[in-house]
């Protein structure tokens, strides 16, 4: 006789399988229950003497992606009120470390692939979010090892977000409105991603973030852009907080018409996101869509939105036979001064250094072309005299 052995251990059904008949085909597909989050209701499978379901059922979509080679386990889920549910995988502890993961529509005998996923979750792991279903509809979910030359156990789990005690910035029409300061600490706001949902739910024509591995549990503020039409959005880890790897994407446009301008997750010096723009429209409101990593942490952060126009250049603030074009600069800013440039130094208006050179000659030609679009300045000293200038990079 086959036997299944269930066991509960730290709040993780385990399934040890002698026989994968259980789940070698849709027909046996085990059920997920659809949480709020990934950590509620996760299983841990396997794809150990998994089969082919070509073998039982030849009319099942072959699998778009993550390099199909057979010993597929399945899963169902019934999809919640709001019509939003993802699906992912991850790493169980000397398991195996890539999955394919498919979504299926219809009925046994008649199933449709809605989507594919390979590398979208964590490390080689598989990550799907699907909107606008109906509630209840079941889901048929297919998952195996990227081609099928590694055997062990992963976790699996679906969640929709959903909470009945959600933040009051939840939605994209209740984003909080952030005063814009001189520097980071006039106008700072602390929030929250505890218990909140995905922006999907509501609207799903808003573009979802392509960085910090968005996974739903965001939350909304906006900013008007101030006169010199520079904005910069800096969100800070608060201590003793759950929440230590922050991200967030900026948006322009209307309501029901939102375009992605900028994503950020990790900055050169910290887990948490700086996104500066320049050259705005004064009065513009922008957008800020902030959430977790992953969405598997849950805390208060910190935020704020500033002046970008950061440093203040006195008009004397010069040397004498010193001239550089041009300015707006493409690629290449010509240097010139009556005496040997001695170095110089270009910054980001956050501060940051991104170029610094030695020179010993009185003409030279910069090479700026790896900058991203923006404002800088740089700082030149010739004849040991030290001065800051301002140009733009188009």
């Amino acid at each position: 006789m086959r036997k299944i052995v269930i066991l509960m251990l730290s709040g993780i059904l385990l399934l040890s399988i002698n026989s994968m008949d259980a789940q070698d085909n849709p027909n046996n597909a085990l059920p997920l229950t659809v949480g709020m989050l990934f950590q509620d209701y996760p299983l841990v499978g396997s794809n150990v003497n998994a089969t082919s379901s070509e073998i039982n059922d030849t009319s099942i979509p072959h699998p778009s992606c993550a390099s199909y080679q057979g010993s597929d386990v399945w899963y169902s889920i019934v999809v919640p009120d709001g019509g939003f549910v993802i699906v992912e995988t991850r790493l169980e502890e000397d398991g195996i470390s890539d999955t394919g993961l498919n979504i299926y529509e219809g009925g046994i005998g008649n199933l449709l692939e809605i989507d594919c996923s390979d590398d979208d979750g964590t490390a080689g792991f598989s990550f799907l979010a699907v909107s606008g279903r109906a509630p209840g509809e079941i889901l048929y979910i297919r998952v195996w090892e990227y081609f099928n030359d590694s055997f062990g156990a992963f976790k699996i789990s679906a969640y929709s977000g959903n909470s009945n005690e959600r933040p009051i910035n939840d939605k994209f029409e209740d984003a909080i409105s952030l005063t814009v300061g001189a520097d980071y600490s006039e106008y700072v706001v602390v929030g929250t991603n505890l218990n909140a949902s995905a922006s999907e739910i509501f609207d799903s024509s808003i573009p979802t973030p392509i960085c910090g591995l968005y996974a739903g549990g965001d939350v909304w503020y906006s900013a008007a852009v101030p006169s010199s039409g520079n904005l910069v959005v800096e969100s800070k880890f608060l201590d003793s907080s759950a929440l230590s790897d922050g991200a967030m994407s900026l948006y322009e446009g209307q309501p029901g018409a939102l375009s992605l301008l900028e994503c950020s997750d990790d900055t050169q010096f910290t887990l948490f996101p700086i996104i500066a723009l320049g050259e705005r429209t004064p009065g513009e409101i922008i957008y800020i869509r902030y959430y977790e990593y992953g969405n598997n942490a849950f805390g208060e952060f910190s935020i704020s939105a500033y002046d970008q126009d950061l440093v203040d250049i006195d008009d004397h603030n010069e040397i004498e036979g010193f001239s550089f074009f041009p300015s707006p600069v493409d690629r290449v800013l010509n240097l010139k001064a009556d005496s040997s440039i001695e170095t110089v130094t270009v910054y980001n208006l956050l501060g940051e250094k991104v170029m610094d050179k030695k020179i010993t000659e009185t003409e030279y030609q910069l090479d700026l072309e790896f900058l991203q679009n923006g404002t800088y300045l740089i700082e030149v000293k010739v004849d040991d005299q030290i001065a800051v200038y301002k140009f733009m990079k188009i």
